[in-house]
C-alpha cells in the first residue's frame, strides 16, 4: 500500500477532508500559494490547496498532504 493511500484511508476513517499537493522539481512558491482559474472568461488567482488547508484547517480539521516527487 502506498503512502498516499494509507493517509487517504486514515483520513477517510476519521471523516476528515484533505487537500493533496504534488511537488516536483519545477514547483515554485507561487504554485504553492496560488492557483490560476478561469471564471466567466477572466483569469483569476485563488488560494492554492496548501493555503486553503492552512487557513481553513483549524475550522474544518483540514489536512494538507504534501507529496514530494522522487
Amino acid at each position: 500500500m502506498g503512502k498516499n493511500k494509507l493517509a487517504d484511508r486514515f483520513l477517510q476513517l476519521l471523516k476528515l477532508p484533505r487537500e493533496y499537493i504534488q511537488l516536483h522539481r519545477d514547483t515554485t512558491v507561487q504554485s504553492l500559494t496560488s492557483a490560476p482559474t478561469v471564471k466567466d472568461g477572466v483569469l483569476v488567482y485563488e488560494d492554492s490547496p496548501l493555503v486553503r488547508a492552512a487557513t481553513e484547517g483549524a475550522r474544518r480539521c483540514q489536512t494538507a498532504i504534501v507529496d514530494p516527487s522522487t
